[in-house]
């Protein structure tokens, strides 16, 4: 029998969304794994803990899901504090995993630390999902750190084919140590958003961003764009570090149609109120926005950028823009405002894409495949070495 300890770091508070995409994956994936009798835990590094956290780790134990929490203690501001108090979640964390010596490991969003503890308590059997392609993967210090991982038996789980391929010929990783296994995602309720809340009009064409506000997302094309359309109603959701920046640009811009509803807790069922879903990123591993807004019927202009072709089949379920170009994501959206035959096609074909090709069944199903096979292969390796 399968027993998997998944490893996932959570920080909220400060008005920041702790559950972003990357996080809704994990726990997703943790409940699915729980519902087919997998035996599963859940250790989370936490360093702010806030409502919007304990509400899903709830649900996930209802779930059966076995959950491990470990709180960064409090301390002084200073560097060296935060350092000390860092190095002592890491530390905690090796103490928990001895007792998952024999389990497979699953490891996210982070690079050493995870490895280091699990590697100290004594973890074989180690797997690590890379979310994104991060441009940072390409350092050398990187490179031969995924090298030595590869090298040592670890296996790799990338989000996307996109990703697949970027570590296999921009990191370097090994081939036969990457498996894709796409996201899976759960098939959202059909539920009403009324506009009134927001002061919005039935006839308000209104273009949403929902994500990360970071250079990554490329935000400021969309504000630059809006203050070329003042007709269009722009909401962004979504906090980051630069929210002060590009509130200043579109004031300088003014764009009094551009508004800031910062994070949301439940920022996906805000997607009915748009008519379009913009995500402008100048680099993406997926963009689980884009499976959200195709699951509820919601058009999409995004850029011809990362993974994010292969999630829209290749333009089939949404329009593609050169994310360099303002030009190029206003002709979009007035493209897809002035057509409704249009917009319907898009519509249907992201639909139907998206239940086939990221639905939770298959990412349980080639997760669990893959878990076997690296505990097959440990154990066919212990044998040959006695």
């Amino acid at each position: 029998m399968i027993a998997v300890t998944h490893i996932l770091f959570l920080s909220g508070g400060n008005g920041r969304n702790a559950i972003s995409g990357a996080e809704r994956h994990i726990l997703t994936l943790v409940q699915e794994l729980a519902s087919r009798g997998v035996d599963t835990e859940l250790v989370v590094l936490l360093w702010n803990n806030d409502s919007q956290i304990e509400m899903a780790l709830a649900k996930v134990r209802a779930c059966g899901v076995r959950v491990w929490v470990i709180e960064r203690r409090r301390g002084g501001p200073g560097l060296l504090s935060r350092l000390v108090r860092d190095l002592d979640c890491w530390r905690r964390l090796s103490l928990v995993l001895r007792d998952s010596r024999d389990r497979v490991v699953h490891m996210h969003m982070e690079l050493v630390m995870q490895v280091v503890g699990a590697r100290l308590a004594g973890c074989r059997r180690l797997v690590m999902t890379i979310h994104n392609d991060e441009p940072l993967y390409r350092r050398w210090a990187l490179r031969l750190w995924f090298g030595r991982l590869a090298a040592s038996g670890m296996r790799f789980i990338a989000i996307t084919d996109h990703v697949r391929q970027y570590l296999v010929t921009s990191v370097g990783v090994r081939p036969a140590s990457v498996t894709t296994i796409k996201y899976g995602v759960p098939v959202p309720a059909r539920r009403g958003v009324s506009r009134f809340g927001l002061g919005l009009a039935d006839t308000d064409f209104v273009v949403g961003f929902v994500g990360r506000l970071t250079a990554q997302k490329n935000i400021q094309l969309l504000i630059r764009a809006m203050a070329l359309r003042p007709d269009v109603t722009c909401l962004i959701v979504g906090e980051g570090e630069l929210r002060s920046e590009l509130e200043s640009l579109a004031r300088t811009l003014g764009c009094s149609n551009v508004r800031f509803l910062g994070a949301q807790s439940d920022a996906a069922g805000l997607m009915p109120l748009f008519d379009v879903l913009c995500l402008p990123s100048i680099w993406e591993g997926l963009g689980l926005v884009l499976l959200e807004a195709m699951l509820q019927d919601v058009p999409i202009v995004a850029s011809r950028a990362g993974a994010i072709p292969e999630v829209l089949d290749n333009g089939k379920c949404g329009v593609l823009i050169d994310p360099s170009m303002v030009s190029s994501l206003i002709d979009a959206i007035d493209g897809v405002r002035a057509d409704p035959a249009r917009r319907l096609a898009l519509v249907r074909a992201a639909r139907e894409h998206a239940a086939a090709a990221y639905g939770v069944g298959r990412m349980g199903d080639e997760t669990c495949r893959l878990y076997g096979e690296l505990c097959r292969n440990l154990t066919a390796a212990s044998q040959e070495a006695a």
